[in-house]
């Protein structure tokens, strides 16, 4: 697949594109950082309002890697999209952008506050 050569001088759309590179390698040193595998803990990995007292739930190692796993499967579809997108629309393919780093910022918030429950 050909990136088209008018990409790489749209500026908004380079920034876009680095901006959710950075925000899922942040994700992912941060969870790499603040988890501890070595001792295979328990991590709080979701949150149910409607269950009352055990309203947390808790998981393994395997679902605190999910999210490093989602963050990279989001961060190559959104430029795959991105750079088939832009030889049709530049719109549709700055918002494939704009819509892939909201979820990576998400991802990034979710894991964090997940992690700090630990």
């Amino acid at each position: 697949m050909q990136i088209p050569k008018k990409y790489f001088e749209d500026k908004l759309a380079l920034a876009l594109s680095a901006l959710s590179a950075l925000v899922a390698i942040i994700t992912i040193v941060l969870l790499l950082l603040r988890s501890s595998f070595a001792n295979g803990g328990s991590y709080i990995v979701g949150y149910r309002a409607n269950l009352g007292i055990e309203a947390f739930k808790s998981g393994g190692v395997a679902d605190i890697v999910s999210f490093i796993i989602f963050s990279v499967v989001v961060l190559v579809l959104q430029t795959l999209l991105c750079w088939r997108f832009y030889q049709i629309d530049r719109r549709l393919a700055i918002g494939v952008l704009s819509a892939g780093l909201f979820l990576l910022i998400l991802c990034l918030v979710v894991s964090n506050s997940l992690i700090a429950l630990h």
